[in-house]
């Protein structure tokens, strides 16, 4: 009896004591704020981690912004906790086609990605197992095939046949990893579209509930709007394959889909070459060092000897090459400025303008 009276005194003891401690652990006591739970559980959410596989679509080209900037900019944007994943942080050279560019339009992105200018899945430069197994990805963003139909490598059906093989290599290394399969925009073309609808095909018949496969749909694009070459993503193809991307991984569970309205920052790198203008003997004659974003320069040039300039440009030419030349009025004032073109757009950004004044000819005595 009096050990049982023991035991019970103890459990009053420790019962009292835990009351001093932990007050609010009372009957009736407030819990802690619900949005201090939220927080604290929101802190333990680990990031998913995102592989980002492909060809020169993924990697891009000096001067680019990148689709993989846009997905970047929606998912932060969307408060996703996650990281790019991969092997790379660069893109080409778009003139000299060099590797190890950190050209971009603005850097300041998680830049890690698995993708290389001209891969092909038959040939790779790693394959999605392999880079599974080191980086261990949450998802896989694949956008790959381009080169292999294009190239005649292999058929759609072969293409997807390599999905099926890489997709059930990675599933042994690592069950529960998913896949975002990224269709080609380029559908003016009659094998992309058979591509595409493989894509979907192997998509459904290869999704499970923990290992997603699902496909990322590229709207229509406008091959002299979304693309400067009917190949590579302009500023507008890149916001349209970055939204897809999201909008596919937003259906997996991974971040709230694309963040509309998005402004691009301004850059700290003036992306036009400062040209030279002078003249001699009538001519004008402007010219510029030679650049590895762009390898065409539209060329303005304007009047303002009787002030501003009022209506269209005096001149304009686009030009391949570093120099171009005009007939000058002597006396006169030019204002020349310089907008570099990728393929056949203009990249949107314009150099500084530089003055030049043609002189007049000495009057004999």
């Amino acid at each position: 009896m009096l050990v049982a009276f023991l035991r019970v005194l103890c459990a009053v003891v420790v019962s009292l004591a835990a009351l001093l401690v932990h007050p609010g652990s009372a009957a009736g006591a407030i819990d802690p704020p619900a949005v201090q739970v939220a927080a604290d559980e929101a802190e333990e959410v680990p990031a998913k981690r995102i592989l980002l596989y492909g060809d020169s679509l993924t990697m891009g080209f000096a001067g680019d912004w990148t689709w993989r900037y846009r997905l970047w900019r929606s998912l932060t944007a969307s408060g996703t906790a996650f990281d790019f994943v991969g092997p790379r942080t660069d893109m080409l050279g778009y003139v000299s086609r060099r590797q190890f560019s950190q050209a971009y339009r603005d850097p300041e992105f998680d830049r890690d990605h698995a993708s290389y200018g001209g891969m092909t899945f038959s040939k790779p430069l790693w394959e999605v197992a392999a880079l599974t197994n080191y980086y261990q990805p949450d998802v896989v963003v694949g956008q790959i095939g381009m080169n292999d139909l294009f190239k005649g490598l292999r058929t759609s059906a072969q293409v997807m046949d390599m999905w099926r093989t890489q997709i059930t290599k990675v599933r042994v290394l690592r069950p529960q990893t998913s896949f975002v399969l990224v269709q080609l925009p380029q559908t003016w073309w009659y094998a992309v579209r058979v591509y595409n609808a493989g894509l979907a095909s192997v998509a459904r018949e290869l999704d499970l509930p923990q290992s997603r496969v699902v496909t990322a749909v590229n709207p229509r694009w406008e091959p002299y709007k979304d693309t400067y070459d009917q190949v590579h993503p302009s500023a507008a193809g890149e916001r349209k394959m970055g939204d897809s991307v999201a909008t596919a991984l937003a259906s997996i569970g991974v971040g709230g889909g694309p963040v509309h309205g998005l402004v691009d920052p301004e850059s700290s790198v003036v992306w036009a070459p400062t040209p030279v203008a002078q003249v001699v003997s009538g001519t004008l004659t402007v010219s510029w060092p030679a650049v590895d974003y762009a390898y065409k320069e539209d060329v303005y040039v304007v009047d303002v000897t009787g002030g501003p300039p009022i209506g269209d440009p005096l001149a304009r030419a686009r030009v391949t090459g570093t120099t171009w030349s005009m007939p000058a009025q002597a006396g006169h004032t030019y204002e020349v400025w310089l907008a570099p073109v990728k393929g056949y757009l203009p990249m949107g950004t314009r150099s500084a303008t530089v003055t030049v004044e043609a002189p007049v000819a000495a009057s004999l005595p």
